[in-house]
């Protein structure tokens, strides 16, 4: 028996907050008048993270029918996202000397998809606690 509800959900949710963090910038930086952008497209170890833990979020949507493998596969993606949260405040804050980072679509996005592949691990986690009790009444 497979139950399947809200983490998936979730994870499309996360996945989504990924490619927004992937495509929008997480600083600004203004010399002379001109101001620039910075985007994880734009740093090849920020675009590497953000891709994976994106693709490693896609498959654990499809990853349904096998819970262990999906709760592992979550775990990972959530470390990328950490990581990628990370790396982009250290870019935004120490690296550019004079950004300003920009919450709003950027760093904001990594955290919440952050905290939603938490969410979904937990609710995964909660059914194969529910199929285990199922199991022991057969």
């Amino acid at each position: 028996m497979v139950i399947q509800r809200i983490q998936t959900l979730l994870l499309l949710i996360a996945l989504g907050a990924m490619v927004t963090f992937t495509l929008t910038p997480f600083a600004s930086l203004t010399i002379g008048g001109i101001t620039a952008t910075a985007t994880p497209c734009d740093q090849p170890i920020l675009l590497t993270i953000s891709v994976t833990a994106s693709l490693l979020l896609l498959a654990d949507i499809f990853m349904y029918k096998n819970l262990k493998r999906q709760i592992t596969i979550a775990a990972i993606a959530a470390l990328l996202e950490c990581g990628a949260a990370i790396t982009a405040g250290i870019m935004a804050f120490v690296t550019l000397e004079h950004a300003t980072p920009v919450l709003a679509g950027g760093i904001i996005a990594a955290v919440a998809a952050l905290v939603l592949t938490l969410a979904a691990r937990r609710y995964m986690i909660k059914d194969k606690e529910l199929l285990r009790s199922y199991d022991r009444l057969r």
